[in-house]
C-alpha cells in the first residue's frame, strides 16, 4: 500500500516536473519570437529586413566560427557525463569559446572599422553579422552543455534566462528605431547571457569556476557534422539574403515577416530537441537504438500537430480581419499558409538528424545534407528564371526539404530493425 502511494507520487512528482519544464521552455521560445515581433513593430520595413538578414547571416556564421568544434559537442558532451566526465566537457568549452572569439574578432574587427571609415553600410551590416555569430555560438555552447547534463531545471533555467535578457535589451533598444543600435544591443545581450547562464548553473554551482580543467579527448566526426549543418542551415538563414537581392526591399520584408512565423516551428522543434536529442544519443550510447527511434517519432508527430494548429489559428486570425494594423502592412495572403504549414513539420528532420549522429554516421548525414543543398540551388536558380515569385519560392524550399527528409527516413531504416544496434558500418 505504502509502496504504490510512493509509486504514485513520483509519478506525479515526474509529470508535474515535465509540466514545469515544457512550461518554462515554451515561454522562453515565445520570448525569442516576441523578440522579432517587437522589431518587426517598432522598425521601417526597410530596416527590419535588414535586420532580419543580418541575424539570419549571423545565426548562419555560428558554426564557421568553430569549424565543427561545436557541432562536434552535441555528441561528445551527453557521452562525458555519461562516462563521469564534466570537468573534461567544461574544459573542452573554455579552448572552443576561445577559438570562436580569436577568429570573430579578427573578421569583425577590420570590416567594422572599413564600413565606418569609408561609410560603406554594407560592410558595417557585415561585420556586425560576425559579431552576432560570436553571440549565437557562445550561446550554442553553454546550450550544449545544458543539453549534455540532462537535469531539466538547468536546461530550462539557462534557456529562459538567456532568452529573457536578450528580449529585454533588444525591445527597449527597438523603441528608439535606430537598426545598427539594435543590433550591437543584441550582441552585448546575447553574450552576457550567454556568460551569465554557465557562472549561474556551471561554474558556480559545481565549484569548479578556478584552477585549470583537463580538456575533454578530442572528438571525431565533428567537421563532418559541421559541414551538414552548414548545408542544411544555408536555406534557412541565407533565403532572406537571396530574397532580397533578387526580388527587391518590399518581398524581403514579406518573407522576413513569413520567416519570422516560420521561426515559430523552428523554435518548437529546438526546445524539444533539447531534450530529446541528447537522450536519444545517450540511448544509442548503451545500445538502444530501436527505442530511441522510436521516441524521437513520437516527438516529431506531437511538435507537427501542434505546429499545425497554430498555422490553422493563424490563417483564422488573418481571414477574419484580426491582424494588427502594423503587422497588415506586409500582405500576408492565405496562400503564403500552405507552404508554410509544411515547411514547419518538415523542420522536424532535426530530430532525425541526432539518430544519425549518435549512431556515428556522419559521412551519411553529410551526403544526405549535400543533396538538400544542391537541390536548393536548383530551385532558386529555377525561380530565378521563371520568375514565379515568393510563393513560387516556398513551395520549392518545401519540396526540397521534403526529399531530404525521405533521404534521411531511408539512411534510418536499418534501425527498424529487430536487434539493430545502429552502429555505423
Amino acid at each position: 500500500m505504502t509502496t504504490g502511494r510512493s509509486r504514485r507520487m513520483g509519478l506525479a512528482r515526474a509529470g508535474t516536473g515535465h509540466l514545469a519544464f515544457a512550461a518554462v521552455m515554451i515561454a522562453a521560445s515565445a520570448l525569442t519570437f516576441l523578440r522579432m515581433t517587437a522589431v518587426a513593430l517598432l522598425l521601417p520595413i526597410a530596416d527590419f529586413a535588414l535586420y532580419a538578414t543580418v541575424v539570419a547571416a549571423g545565426a548562419f556564421l555560428a558554426g564557421p566560427l568553430s569549424f565543427g568544434s561545436i557541432e562536434a559537442t552535441i555528441k561528445s558532451f551527453p557521452r562525458l557525463v555519461s562516462d563521469g566526465n564534466e570537468a573534461g566537457m567544461m574544459g573542452e568549452a573554455r579552448a572552443i569559446r576561445r577559438l570562436a572569439m580569436l577568429r570573430a574578432l579578427a573578421l569583425a574587427v577590420p570590416l567594422l572599422l572599413l564600413g565606418y571609415l569609408a561609410d560603406i553600410a554594407w560592410v558595417r551590416l557585415a561585420g556586425l553579422a560576425m559579431l552576432v555569430a560570436l553571440g549565437n555560438a557562445a550561446n550554442g555552447l553553454v546550450a550544449s552543455m545544458q543539453r549534455a547534463v540532462g537535469s531539466p531545471s538547468t536546461l530550462a533555467g539557462g534557456t529562459a534566462l538567456r532568452a529573457g535578457i536578450t528580449f529585454a535589451a533588444v525591445s527597449l533598444a527597438a523603441l528608439g528605431g535606430s537598426l545598427q543600435a539594435v543590433i550591437a544591443i543584441e550582441i552585448v545581450s546575447m553574450i552576457a547571457a550567454a556568460l551569465a547562464s554557465e557562472w549561474l548553473f556551471f561554474r558556480r554551482a559545481s565549484g569548479k569556476a578556478g584552477g585549470p580543467v583537463p580538456p575533454a579527448p578530442p572528438e571525431t566526426g565533428g567537421r563532418l557534422i559541421f559541414v551538414a549543418f552548414t548545408a542544411v542551415a544555408a536555406p534557412f538563414y541565407l533565403d532572406r539574403f537571396y530574397v532580397t537581392t533578387t526580388m527587391g526591399a518590399k518581398s524581403a520584408a514579406q518573407y522576413a515577416v513569413l520567416a519570422l512565423i516560420l521561426l515559430g516551428a523552428s523554435l518548437l522543434v529546438n526546445t524539444i530537441a533539447q531534450r530529446a536529442g541528447p537522450d536519444a544519443i545517450r540511448r544509442i550510447y548503451h545500445g538502444r537504438p530501436s527505442e530511441a527511434m522510436k521516441r524521437i517519432l513520437g516527438w516529431i508527430a506531437a511538435v507537427s500537430a501542434v505546429w499545425l494548429i497554430g498555422i490553422a489559428c493563424f490563417a483564422g486570425i488573418l481571414t477574419n480581419g484580426w491582424m494588427p494594423a502594423a503587422l497588415e502592412r506586409y500582405a500576408i495572403a492565405p496562400a503564403h499558409l500552405l507552404p508554410l504549414a509544411a515547411a514547419g513539420v518538415l523542420l522536424n528532420t532535426a530530430l532525425l538528424e541526432f539518430l544519425l549522429i549518435g549512431m556515428d554516421r556522419e559521412r551519411e548525414f553529410a551526403g544526405a545534407a549535400a543533396v538538400f543543398l544542391v537541390l536548393v540551388l536548383g530551385a532558386a536558380l529555377a525561380v530565378n528564371l521563371s520568375g514565379s515569385g515568393l510563393l513560387g519560392l516556398m513551395w520549392s524550399l518545401a519540396a526540397c526539404r521534403a526529399v531530404y527528409a525521405a533521404v534521411l527516413v531511408i539512411m534510418l531504416r536499418p534501425v527498424w530493425r529487430p536487434g539493430s544496434k545502429g552502429t555505423a558500418s
